[in-house]
């Protein structure tokens, strides 16, 4: 097979062994807090999955170019436009095929392969023909309900640990391209962009990456350029591959360019399979596999990912383990250790006293995520209105190039239209993005203040017990730390700022889910602004039918903003539910340890000076048994870095 993931999959088992060593020692020192972090990123590691997009304009062969990674024919595909909905595939070894609708009320469908093949793009009405408009206009409308189709299937090529996300077919100025580049692209491994060796680069293929994509998103584009086989020489071959190099150079620094006959390749998959392939009659001619140029794309993707992205994604939670081992070393063992070596006077009393303290630490905790979740009312209020005002003043400018423009041709004015509207979209959604993530941050961060400095002041309390041995007032010195000039800069919510910086970067981000199930909303609009500009100027004569089409864009582009609006309060407010979990989970976390620790006292003061030395030696070898697995870390962080290093060199 010429896609293979070996490599990562032997790291990733590495680090999977890894935290279970970890996880057996902290279950021994009974510590549940951090037991339930390593598993939950023991899990996330596990359903990681490759993220590869396939995008591209109607007519490239997409459905044909994805089945040919399966070796199957799984995707219906035509000549005519067919995905009209986007397929999330993965592997499942018994075959399934579930519609998820955007309205979350409305129940998962299962369908079978004959229902899904009929689940494509409706042609074109037959302008004037009341039938054809409306049989186009209800199946269109069907289609926008259904959110997603997840297809599951015993495929080789997913096994890997892959998932394929089939977008449905852009041309410019379709909803589509925004969800696509600032939704499901910044948050894949890989993304393909489709191109058609007759028709190489169009002028909306070229704007859609100059206008659409950021700096980060261009170094994981591999274009692949389909319909090899209808090009009669190598030297055509060579020609379109030129060509395309030369008119990308502008956009992409050294884009990774493939060419591939898609067809050809899943005709060699499928004859590999036992099938009999028929052309006219007779038994087709078969290509050789590595001809049809695909392994080639294999091999290029399956590097790039296990060097690339593989390393990224596990070197993450190597840095959160790292973190969790200092803790336990500095805090929890340090501690340990204290209380077996050093006796109390009027201990007991010394431990009920922080009751009160939990206490309060409970109860800021509650009054701060009242206070957060009012807050965040207010916020989502008052960003919502500047998220209006901004689509009021891209939309506006739209229509602006539309009247300076309306005595030219329509793909002159789609052209020009496309050119602002692509990168003013852009730019906002990046700014919404920073003023969701910062916004949050910055309401936690205030409204936490009180609970913060009462958990540092509890925390500092139960590890200065030893400190203040012999102190002849205890409680001042507690006390003392109260004052904020002395309390140091640390955040128990630090976990929940770095998973909301990654809300919009990785999928399997807790935030990210709430995001991602609330950008599904969009693009569900009758019939799109492409369609507008698309078959209304068949009908469109004169000044009078331009201005019916302006008012057209008028009305689309307030449908537009609507849903965008809608949009938007969804995922806040999706975010701002994962965030209340977050909030309350942590506090939770935290005092479970500070319980934890005053229980510790109890026991160990009830020792034996023979226990206590027995205890002394458990915690010596844990102690190195911990440091070792730190070290085993820090091993396969390097030579991860290195994979990392090296990949960025040889690209």
């Amino acid at each position: 097979m010429s896609f293979s993931l070996q490599i990562y999959k032997k790291k990733r088992l590495e680090l999977l062994q890894i935290l279970d060593q970890y996880r057996l020692v902290l279950e021994e020192m009974e510590e549940e807090v951090e037991q339930e972090k390593v598993l939950d990123r023991k899990v996330q590691i596990t359903e990681d999955h490759f993220q590869i997009v396939v995008v591209g304009e109607f007519s490239r062969g997409k459905s044909t170019f994805i089945n040919s990674l399966l070796g199957k024919r799984l995707l219906p595909s035509s000549p005519s436009p067919t995905t009209a909905i986007l397929n999330i595939i993965n592997y499942q070894r018994n075959p399934s095929i579930t519609l998820h609708y955007r309205d979350e009320q409305t129940p998962p469908k299962r369908v079978t392969e004959e229902e899904f093949a009929r689940l494509v793009a409706p042609k074109e009405p037959i302008i004037g023909d009341d039938r054809s408009e409306r049989e186009f206009s209800e199946k269109n409308h069907y289609l926008q309900t259904i959110r997603n189709a997840e297809i599951g299937h015993p495929l080789s090529f997913c096994e890997e640990g892959i998932q394929i996300i089939d977008t449905p077919g852009t041309n410019d100025l379709d909803p589509k391209r925004e969800q696509i580049t600032n939704e499901i692209i910044p948050r894949s491994d890989a993304a393909i962009l489709l191109l058609s060796a007759t028709k190489i680069l169009s002028a909306s293929e070229l704007d859609f990456l100059r206008n659409r994509l950021i700096d980060n998103d261009l170094h994981k584009i591999f274009v692949v350029i389909n319909y090899m086989d209808k090009l009669k020489t190598e030297e055509d071959r060579q020609k379109v591959i030129a060509y395309a190099r030369e008119n990308l150079r502008g956009v992409m620094n050294d884009p990774k360019i493939f060419m591939v006959s898609a067809r050809e390749a899943l005709n060699a998959r499928r004859t590999a399979n036992g099938e009999t392939i028929m052309s006219q009659g007779k038994p087709a001619v078969i290509w050789d596999l590595e001809k049809t140029g695909v392994p080639e794309l294999e091999r290029a993707l399956a590097h790039f990912l296990q060097n690339e992205r593989g390393a990224v994604k596990l070197k993450k939670p190597i840095k959160q383990l790292s973190k969790s081992i200092d803790s336990v070393l500095e805090k929890r063992l340090a501690f340990e250790r204290a209380s077996l070596t050093h006796q109390l006077e009027d201990l007991e009393a010394k431990v009920q006293s922080f009751g009160p303290r939990i206490q309060k630490v409970k109860e800021s905790g509650q009054e701060a995520i009242s206070k957060i979740l009012q807050e965040l009312k207010k916020k989502e209020d008052e960003l919502s209105r500047w998220y209006d005002k901004e689509l009021q003043a891209i939309y506006s400018n739209v229509l602006t190039i539309f009247d300076n423009n309306r005595n030219r041709s329509k793909e002159d004015i789609k052209s020009r239209i496309e050119n602002a509207l692509g990168p003013m979209e852009r730019e906002l959604h990046q700014e919404k993005k920073e003023k969701i993530k910062e916004t949050m941050k910055q309401v936690v961060e205030t409204m936490s203040r009180s609970v913060n400095e009462e958990w540092i002041k509890l925390d500092q309390g139960i590890h200065s017990f030893w400190d203040v041995e012999g102190s002849e007032d205890h409680e001042t010195s507690v006390t003392a730390l109260a004052l904020e000039d002395e309390l140091p800069a640390y955040s128990i919510f630090e976990e929940i700022y770095e998973e909301l910086d990654q809300s919009w970067e990785r999928s399997t981000s807790k935030f990210a889910k709430a995001a991602i199930i609330a950008g599904f909303t969009l693009t569900a609009i009758a019939n799109g602004v492409t369609a507008i500009l698309s078959y209304g100027f068949n009908w469109l004569f004169g000044d009078d039918g331009k201005t019916r089409l302006r008012n057209q864009l008028d009305e689309q582009y307030r449908t537009l903003r609507k849903e965008k609006l809608t949009t938007f309060r969804s995922e806040w407010k999706g975010i701002s539910s994962t965030l209340k979990q977050e909030y309350e989970h942590t506090i939770q976390q935290h005092l479970k340890q500070i319980e934890l620790q005053l229980r510790q006292i109890r026991e160990n003061a009830r020792l034996s000076e023979a226990d206590i030395q027995l205890k002394l030696e458990i915690l010596h070898r844990r102690e190195i048994k911990i440091k070792d697995i730190k070290n085993k870390l820090s091993a396969l962080y390097l030579e991860l870095d290195a994979q990392n290093q090296k990949m960025e060199i040889t690209s």
